[in-house]
């Protein structure tokens, strides 16, 4: 049973004396409350109404902290009242980082900077970026010192030298000599692979595929000798995630080969052969990576489509009827980029052209190709 307190009760007396100093005179209980602008209790940091409720024996009661500003004492909520005093306590006014020499510029939520204390000096901070560096890399440098390692690492870029400790390896000497398999392998990097360059300036060089072709992926790396892993992604398309497998590597070498024939970064919009021209095997690996295939059934004929930049599909119409001349091509552009068809007998052509003794090709390509000239014959 709840005992209801009584004003003849003198702890009670004085508890709601000091209560009445920052509750309206006609509140009781937190039910009680006016709604009111006028008699609303409101914090003069944060201006929020709410503040936590004491538990006492008589029930639960707003509790308001005081606060002296301008000679005045106004209420102030928990929250405003333990930021305070933390900022009191922890945050020094007018440090600057030992290690940076800035006023830091990292803030909090709560607008207030950040600052680590060193635990072995007194009087010595660091703002939030200098600490980051200290703890990952062990290094207290000074700034001058900083500066002319950054000269020194830029002008070692400069000269092609390549930082970083060589945990994986392969063989960089495969695309030296234009070969089927190193051909095939430049078409292929040509429509799915990319090369990028890394925080360190080192170029890295990728080929992703889907799912189902992770094993063409084996073949590459086993043509490499290479020791890299095949890595699974996810990338949404259309609303659905999709699971690819990627091989990434780093090598100037390959990637200034692979440059010099037109395998360049972002090139999806502005790809284009060089010195490749004439290669049915690159043109095969650029067939396998974004090329499609549809064998004939009781609706539709022999169809190849190829998606590309508008020089790349122009460049696989003229090696079409360099070598198919009665192959009738038809290149259609779509925005930035074009799409070529190939129908009927000129498909079943190219296909025998360019899948026909071949050493190297995406197995689901292949058997869709033998089907065209097989039958043709």
């Amino acid at each position: 049973m709840t005992t209801v307190p009584d004003d003849r009760d003198k702890n009670y007396r004085d508890y709601r004396r000091g209560q009445e100093k920052y509750l309206p005179n006609d509140a009781t209980s937190v039910q009680q409350r006016s709604t009111s602008k006028s008699t609303i209790k409101r914090c003069h940091i944060c201006k929020s109404a709410t503040t936590t409720l004491e538990k006492t024996k008589w029930g639960y009661y707003p509790h308001w902290y005081k606060s002296s500003i301008y000679g005045f004492e106004r209420p102030i909520c928990k929250n405003c009242y333990v930021r305070n005093r933390w900022q009191k306590k922890h945050v020094p006014k007018d440090a600057k980082c030992s290690r940076c020499g800035r006023s830091t510029l990292t803030v909090s939520r709560y607008g207030t900077k950040i600052w680590v204390r060193d635990k072995k000096r007194n009087n010595v901070y660091y703002c939030k970026g200098c600490f980051v560096i200290i703890r990952d890399t062990g290094q207290n440098r000074p700034l001058d010192a900083r500066k002319n390692i950054g000269i020194g690492i830029h002008k070692a870029l400069d000269k092609g030298i390549i930082f970083g400790k060589s945990k994986y390896s392969l063989d960089e000497t495969v695309f030296d000599n234009n070969t089927e398999e190193s051909a095939y392998w430049m078409g292929n990097l040509m429509s799915d692979g990319n090369i990028s360059s890394g925080k360190t300036g080192n170029p890295r060089i990728a080929l992703t595929l889907a799912k189902v072709d992770y094993l063409h992926l084996v073949k590459f790396s086993k043509f490499l000798k290479c020791t890299n892993p095949i890595l699974p992604k996810k990338k949404k398309y259309r609303g659905i995630i999709v699971i690819q497998y990627y091989l990434r590597f780093s090598s100037k070498h390959i990637a200034e080969i692979l440059i010099s024939h037109g395998i360049v970064t972002r090139k999806s919009l502005i790809a284009r052969a060089v010195g490749l021209e004439d290669n049915r095997h690159f043109w095969r690996g650029v067939f396998d990576g974004d090329g499609y295939f549809k064998n004939k059934d009781g609706n539709d004929g022999d169809k190849m489509i190829l998606t590309g930049s508008n020089d790349l599909c122009a460049q696989f119409e003229e090696y079409i009827k360099k070598n198919v001349p009665d192959a009738k091509v038809t290149i259609r552009k779509i925005r930035q980029y074009s799409k070529l068809y190939i129908y009927s007998d000129s498909a079943r052509a190219v296909a025998k052209l360019l899948y026909s003794d071949c050493k190297i090709a995406l197995s689901r390509r292949l058997v869709k190709a033998r089907r065209m000239f097989q039958w043709w014959e």
